[in-house]
């Protein structure tokens, strides 16, 4: 076997392992219109209501919309996720203790 086949056949093997986190990368589920929301009281920080967007928290990835009413501050608190903002009215500002 020469080299060169035995580079495809790595790079063969490498592509059929990952298709798995390949799959991982779809879109969880369907986008929904704002006003068609259903928001709740906040399990974890109870000043917000939010409603899951998509996925499932206990299970794996997920995301949240939040809705905070005028003037609201959040408390601290920590996340062992990733965590993303996307404002859609209103401003806000976010604040992030530097990672040890």
């Amino acid at each position: 076997m020469t080299s060169q086949n035995v580079w495809q056949l790595i790079a063969y093997i490498a592509l059929l392992n990952s298709a798995p986190a390949l799959a991982e990368d779809k879109p969880m589920d369907d986008i929904k219109q704002l006003a068609a929301v259903k928001f709740a009281q906040d399990s974890d920080v109870k000043c917000l209501q939010s409603a899951l967007e998509a996925g499932d928290p206990i299970k794996g990835s997920s995301s949240f919309i939040l809705k905070a009413p005028p003037a609201r501050v959040v408390p601290w608190h920590y996340h062992t996720a990733q965590e993303q903002l996307i404002i859609i009215r209103g401003t806000v500002l976010a604040e992030m203790k530097p990672h040890a």
